[in-house]
């Protein structure tokens, strides 16, 4: 299989913006990039890119709505679309139960390692392009 999954986007949202800076820095030469400070300009931005993103990472603690509510706007909207809940590493019931119940398909630990992000991105959004291919 070829690369056909980086031709998606990457929505990453978090209401920290060193986070936000971070991540667009790890990954903006590796897959085209959006981000959020927030879930309402998050669900913004997947209305308004929904044929690019291939992969949504939110974090779970927010303020106004936690990244769980945006995963799960994003699983009713776009089921196709690969819903990663980004975490500070403190295993929460909260997370266990999105993992469940299909609202987050990942956990990934904030901070991240960059090479370990990239690869676990490159890999979600091949999984999204055969998801994609196979509707």
């Amino acid at each position: 299989m070829g690369d056909e999954g980086n031709n998606f986007t990457v929505l990453y949202v978090d209401n920290w913006e060193p986070s936000l800076r971070a991540f667009r820095r790890a990954c903006q030469e590796q897959f085209r990039v959006l981000t959020a400070l927030n879930s309402l300009e998050g669900l913004d931005q997947l209305r308004e890119h929904q044929n690019e993103i291939g992969v949504v990472v939110a974090a779970r603690c927010m303020p106004i709505r936690k990244g769980t509510w945006l995963l799960q706007r994003a699983r009713e909207c776009h089921p196709q679309i690969v819903r990663i809940l980004a975490s500070d590493g403190c295993s929460s019931v909260e997370e266990e139960d999105s993992l469940r119940a299909g609202i987050a398909e990942r956990i990934i630990p904030i901070p991240w390692e960059p090479p370990e992000l990239i690869k676990r991105l490159h890999a979600e959004l091949q999984r999204f392009a055969v998801r994609r291919g196979g509707r």
